[in-house]
């Protein structure tokens, strides 16, 4: 992130700064846990623990090769989706135990982002559901294995989740609940020591997961890239995604909350109820008119038209005149 802004990063500890995470880690886990006063106790302590231990629970369902999975499931995309969905009671928990008004409202305004940007997921990911006909996460990786990358048929579903999780991990553009000059980093002011790592385990956790989500849903999972096998493979694919979500982080502004709510429920849910309603009735009709479809869509997408109409489209909204 530090060569990206072209600023200096943290470069002392170890060889180019690369034990920094490990001397934050150790120097926080050493730190005084300070508990406010006027605190549910109770709440203050299990929030940071739950969002923590749903984040690790998730994992449990990636299938990292053939047959390598803790929990086999025909309904893992489902559950997946309920687990990243619980995560918001740990939020909700945290900030209102920690009798504090930022803490409240940096809760509050997760919980609403949340069930903004959750519901377009969830469209998005019953699209693709109903083109594999199956909720199970291997039979995913099973099909991309034995016919192609779900990215280039399902490739507005591949954008629709890639910016929802964005969001579902509070990560900027999208990152409202934790704007550090507006509400002192959010849910998470009032905590330190090893209660306040956890929400940033979690997140980062969080963060890994998406990486490998996007990876098994659309790129093939564990299936072989230029003949490396299947357990690089499937890292190769997660640093990837990884590299994009820092990137982002980098290089883009925070919006402002009311364009934050308006993407969510004036944007993108209307285009991802709209895929899902097309999506699910083509495969009903054929499974071949579908493919063909996507095609034209991704050959459209990619014209030099269709990208002079996009920056067209963006000069007209901020009054920038731009010539072609």
């Amino acid at each position: 992130m530090s060569a990206l802004q072209r600023r200096v990063g943290p470069n002392k500890v170890g060889l180019l700064g690369l034990l920094q995470p490990f001397a934050d880690g150790i120097k926080i886990v050493f730190k005084d846990t300070i508990l406010p006063r006027n605190i549910h106790v109770l709440s203050f302590i299990l929030g940071p623990i739950f969002i923590f231990t749903l984040s690790l629970l998730t994992w449990g369902f990636i299938e990292f090769s053939f047959g390598f999975v803790f929990f086999e499931s025909p309904i893992s995309l489902l559950v997946i989706l309920l687990v990243l969905g619980l995560s918001i009671y740990g939020i909700l928990a945290a900030g209102w135990a920690s009798n504090s008004k930022y803490a409240l409202l940096g809760c509050l305004r997760a919980s609403s982002q949340m069930i903004a940007y959750e519901i377009c997921f969830g469209l998005a990911l019953s699209s693709l559901c109903c083109f594999v006909n199956t909720l199970d996460i291997r039979d995913l990786v099973f099909f991309q294995t034995k016919y192609l990358w779900l990215f280039l048929p399902c490739f507005p579903c591949f954008l629709l989740i890639f910016i929802s999780l964005l969001a579902e991990t509070y990560r900027i553009p999208f990152d409202l609940p934790e704007a550090e000059g507006e509400i002192v980093a959010g849910v998470h002011v009032e905590y330190s020591a090893l209660l306040f790592a956890l929400f940033y385990l979690a997140e980062y956790s969080n963060i890994i997961f998406m990486s490998a989500f996007i990876s098994v849903c659309f790129f093939g999972g564990y299936s072989s890239i230029f003949g490396f096998s299947t357990h690089f493979s499937f890292v190769i694919k997660i640093l990837i995604f990884l590299y994009f979500f820092l990137s982002i982080r980098a290089s883009l502004p925070r919006y402002r909350y009311d364009q934050l709510l308006d993407i969510g429920w004036r944007v993108l849910f209307p285009l991802s109820l709209c895929f899902f309603i097309l999506y699910s009735s083509l495969h009903f009709l054929n499974t071949k008119i579908f493919f063909w479809f996507s095609y034209v869509i991704i050959a459209f997408i990619l014209t030099p038209d269709f990208i002079v109409l996009l920056f067209q489209i963006y000069a007209k909204s901020y009054d920038v005149d731009l010539c072609f």
